[in-house]
Formats: C-alpha cells, sequence, structure tokens
C-alpha cells in the first residue's frame, strides 16, 4: 500500500478497480500523515505507554467512534482498525479465499501476504518464542513508521511500531484470532536503529484447539521448545519450597541465594515467567530483578530482554540453565521424596515482588549485573 511514483488519478473512489495497484499510497504523503498522527496524539495523553498502547487492553472492541473520538486515541487503536480494514479488503481482493483455521497459517498470512501489501515485502523473519508456545515474534530491521519520526530524549522507549502491532492485532482478531501484541526495539550490531520485533501472544486454548503441525510450515525458525505449563493428570504444578542451606552462621553466596529469591518471589506471587509477562512487568516499572539462562540459544531473545532492561535500569543476572530456572520457578513437579520432576525449561524471569525480606535479597541486591 505505501510506495513512490505517480499515482493514478480517479474522480470517484467507486471507479477504482478492487486489483491491487503498483502503486497506491507515495511514502511521503504517508510519512506527513503518520507523523501528524503522533503528534496529535501526543498532545492528549499522560505518558508513552499511553500513547503505544491500546486503551481496551486487547480486546476487540474498537471502532472509528473510539479512535478519533473522546480519550482512546492511541496508535494501536488506530493501527487496529487500519489492520481490520485490510483484512477485508484481502478478502475482497481474493474471491476464492477461504478462511484460515490453522495457527501457523494466519502466521504466515501475516508475515508474507499482509507486509506485502503494507510494505511492499516480506518481514524480515518469523520465529517461534524460545519457552512458551503461545509467543511468535516478527521481526524487521528498519520498520517503516520508525524511519520518520524523530524522537525526544525524554521519550527514549517511545516505539511507533505499536502502531504496527495495533494492525497485526486488527488482522488476527477480524480472522478469528485474538492476540496480545506489542512491539519492542532490539538494539543490533552495525545498525544505527534497533531492529523492532512484534511480539504476538496467543490464548492457550487456541494453542491447544487451533495449533498445526510445525513441520507444515516452512517459514518460521524453530529451536526445540518446551511445552508450556503442564497440568499433569489434573494437578496443579507445585512449587519446590526452598530451606535456607548452608551451615548456620556461614555467608550467603549467590549461587544459593538467587534461586532462594525466586522461588520465594514465586511462592508469594511476584514472579513473571517468559518473554510477554516480563517485557510487560519491565515497561510498568514493575521489576525488581531479571534473571535469564546462560544456555538461551536465541540471541534475538537475549538481546530483547537485556535491552529493556537497560531501558528500565532492572539489574540482570544470570542462571546456569533453563531447566535450573525453570525449577526456580515452579514449572515442575515435586514428588514424594521433595525431588523435581518433569521440569519445564525457562530462558527468562523477572522478580517483581520479592515477597519478604532475608539474607538472600541482600546478597542479590549486592550483586553486580
Amino acid at each position: 500500500m505505501i510506495g513512490v511514483g505517480k499515482i493514478k488519478q480517479y474522480s470517484n473512489i467507486l471507479e477504482k478497480p478492487l486489483s491491487k495497484g503498483k502503486q497506491e499510497v507515495s511514502l511521503s504523503a504517508f510519512a506527513f500523515l503518520f507523523s501528524e498522527l503522533v503528534q496529535y496524539n501526543q498532545t492528549r495523553v499522560d505518558n508513552i505507554a499511553e500513547l503505544e498502547r491500546s486503551s481496551v487492553n486487547g480486546s476487540s472492541i474498537v471502532n472509528e467512534s473510539n479512535i478519533f473520538h473522546g480519550k482512546w486515541i492511541r496508535l494501536e487503536d488506530a493501527g487496529y482498525a487500519v489492520g481490520a480494514r485490510v483484512l477485508e479488503l484481502l478478502c475482497h481482493r481474493d474471491k476464492g479465499n477461504r478462511r484460515e483455521t490453522r495457527l501457523l497459517g494466519i502466521l504466515s498470512f501475516v508475515h508474507s501476504t499482509v507486509w506485502k501489501v503494507l510494505f511492499g515485502k516480506v518481514a524480515d523473519s518469523l520465529e517461534k518464542g524460545t519457552e512458551h508456545e503461545d509467543e511468535y515474534m516478527i521481526s524487521e530491521k528498519d520498520l517503516l513508521v520508525n524511519k520518520f519520526i524523530s524522537i525526544p530524549k525524554d521519550m527514549g522507549t517511545f516505539n511507533c511500531g505499536a502502531f504496527v502491532a495495533g494492525i497485526v492485532r486488527g488482522v488476527l482478531d477480524g480472522a478469528g484470532f485474538p492476540a496480545v501484541v506489542t512491539a519492542h526495539f532490539v538494539p543490533m550490531e552495525g545498525l544505527q536503529r534497533p531492529r523492532t520485533t512484534i511480539l504476538i501472544k496467543f490464548a492457550e486454548e487456541q494453542i491447544n484447539s487451533l495449533r498445526a503441525p510445525c513441520s507444515s510450515f516452512s517459514l518460521l525458525s524453530e529451536a526445540p521448545i518446551p511445552s508450556s505449563t503442564p497440568k499433569m493428570s489434573g494437578e496443579e504444578v507445585a512449587v519446590a519450597q526452598l530451606e535456607a542451606p548452608g551451615t548456620l552462621g556461614e555467608p550467603m553466596d549467590i549461587n544459593t541465594a538467587l534461586p532462594l529469591v525466586v522461588r520465594k518471589s514465586q511462592a508469594h506471587g511476584g514472579l513473571a515467567r517468559g518473554l510477554h509477562e516480563a517485557a510487560k512487568a519491565i515497561e510498568k516499572h514493575n521489576a525488581h530483578l531479571c534473571v535469564l539462562a546462560d544456555d538461551c540459544d536465541q540471541p534475538d531473545y537475549v538481546k530483547l530482554v537485556k535491552a529493556l532492561c537497560a531501558d528500565h535500569d532492572v539489574k540482570v543476572l544470570r542462571a546456569p540453565s533453563a531447566k535450573a530456572l525453570g525449577e526456580w520457578a515452579g514449572l515442575c513437579k515435586i514428588d514424594s521424596e521433595g525431588k523435581a520432576r518433569k521440569v519445564v525449561g525457562c530462558s527468562c524471569v523477572v522478580v517483581k515482588d520479592y515477597g519478604e525480606q532475608h539474607e538472600g535479597v541482600e546478597v542479590v541486591q549486592q550483586q553486580k549485573d
């Protein structure tokens, strides 16, 4: 839909053919209108989060009245309306289309067809999350909406990719795949601008009912990923209770303190597990500490988490492995002997609440990144 070139003029919009033209919108016109949209919205919100994120928290009740009247003026809301219309347009253009019922099929549709219509090219990459089946990432090295905006220093974390996240959410919602979609910056070596990652998180029931075999989707690059938190034979996942180890009077080191802090936080409901929950906690300034697994094999995942923590001044510590971190975070079942069984690996957790003050908290707070 966006390009540079001479555009044929029509006296009436009804005269315009449904088939796609080579140049539908001039790039300069889009840049001007989008910058006006950002500036208009900027004066009507109190902070960056309000400017970027949907005011309806991922629900589908967004329409033109919500967007252009009252206080529901957000980049994601505006993008949502565009996404809904893009889906309608594509359905009109392809009369022989059928409703997509496969999760990976709709992701492929967004990654390729929708991206081509919007930006004239397929998205740079589509990847599955490293630890949760319900998380997928679409990445773009130089997202168009971030090219024409000069961000003030006091708004350093502002990401215009929220508009594209809204478009993706609108397409998915209209196709019957509701999801929470957010945009994040990932610094890249050798690039002046950070890469933009669109993080898509589906509901667990959709993953269970609509997931197709991964082998049927050639565009998706996957690493071996454990299933999401299991419920074994109807039983709840147990959280291991940690007794303070070590001889009485012996000082606690970081190798002992870190598992204790994570487990205490989980026991008190103050732990965010997985990329989506961790990113949300960090961006809401609710994070005291972030823990990354040393054996995480996706560099983009690590860069994204580290960048978020650097922007929000959150300490990052390392766990020896995803399995160890998963056990600390309660992603396991404890047998009758008190040993962890069926541990699900976890690459990232964020401590939102220590739960209680103890020696381990002091050791962790004194530890350097």
